[in-house]
């Protein structure tokens, strides 16, 4: 029996997109790539076969055309929501907080109900009802799921509040987990963080919510330092339990040499972050603080260089703070992990 290799897959086009693809095949200044994968899809549209265009009417695609009319999204504009977030809708909601750590993270899922719901919004735009629908509804029902995952009721702090990281989705699991750098291993029902404030951010959670209200009162008890807070931890009075910044002790670290950088050892202590200040001030604004809002953007100042730059961290007691890079150390002065950070640089301005 012959052998027919791999089934082609099948390639249609809206009028749209085919009228798109031609002016980019045509175009001046589209790129030699583009160009390329437009006359390509073009052409597996019209069920011509892979190595025909290949070596007949593309001989410049090297290849190309199988692995393009396997992908099936050269057009950006009509269908981005078709690019990974089927997967996504289906998928089992995790994501690392901040990048360390796996489970089911409060601002992680935040940020996935807003980008389905986006999804949502341009697959309707362009006709495609089932895929909106399928966004939408995998959106409402992480949205109406997220507090089952990572609000916790039997944790230590108070009757009911959000979590750093659910690892398996049960926020009351006795799960104990490795903060990594050098850091503790604690019960995952005694780590907060403030990521849970974008939900609200993003709208997806009203800042009166019961559950907001009460990891906010967590948040500023265990988390916070004056108007700076720790990126994450479970106790400020027992020093930071994040160990990605210059060494200090006492701390709940187990880094040695108090003001050595993080790397090598990729061991060392957490210190405040300008940017959650930022995050704790929007709060303040969505509920109509303007008065904490104000004193927050006032210590974000305070954290930041002469010339306003705000840096990723910064040394404990910013009430004494003053600006510019200052000597390891000095309180309230920039701690030498990024001096200047482009992550918290539009927080000021929001």
């Amino acid at each position: 029996m012959a052998k027919t290799g791999r089934p082609k897959a099948e390639l249609t086009l809206t009028g749209a997109e085919r009228a798109t693809l031609q002016r980019w095949a045509r175009r001046a200044k589209s790129s030699q790539v583009l160009a390329l994968r437009a006359r390509i899809v073009l052409a597996c549209a019209e069920n011509t076969d892979n190595k025909q265009v290949e070596r007949g009417r593309l001989p410049d695609s090297d290849g190309a055309v199988g692995r393009t009319r396997r992908r099936r999204h050269v057009v950006p504009g009509p269908h981005p929501a078709r690019r990974g977030l089927p997967g996504l809708a289906r998928a089992v909601v995790r994501g690392g907080a901040l990048g360390e750590r796996n489970g089911y993270s409060p601002s992680t899922i935040a940020a996935e109900i807003a980008g389905l719901t986006a999804a949502s919004a341009i697959a309707a735009s362009h006709g495609d009802t089932a895929r909106a629908r399928l966004y939408q509804a995998t959106a409402d029902h992480f949205q109406r799921t997220i507090k089952t995952w990572t609000v916790t009721t039997t944790g230590p702090y108070a009757p009911h509040y959000s979590i750093r990281v659910s690892k398996t989705g049960d926020p009351n699991a006795a799960i104990s987990y490795n903060l990594g750098n050098g850091g503790p291993t604690l019960d995952q029902r005694t780590m907060i963080d403030g990521g849970f404030q974008e939900l609200v951010r993003l709208g997806e959670l009203p800042i009166a919510d019961a559950d907001v209200q009460a990891s906010l009162a967590v948040v500023n008890q265990h988390i916070a330092v004056g108007p700076g807070y720790y990126r994450y931890g479970n106790s400020a009075a027992l020093g930071s339990a994040d160990g990605y910044g210059d060494c200090f002790q006492p701390s709940e670290d187990s880094c040695k040499v108090v003001g050595a950088p993080w790397p090598p050892t990729g061991t060392g202590t957490g210190h405040l972050w300008p940017n959650l200040s930022g995050e704790r001030t929007e709060s303040d604004l969505a509920q109509g603080d303007t008065g904490g809002a104000d004193s927050l953007l006032q210590a974000m100042i305070s954290f930041s260089s002469g010339v306003g730059l705000v840096p990723e961290q910064a040394w404990e007691d910013p009430s004494e703070g003053k600006l510019g890079q200052g000597p390891a150390q000095v309180p309230g002065e920039v701690a030498g992990e990024m001096q200047i950070s482009t992550w918290p640089r539009t927080r000021p301005v929001r």
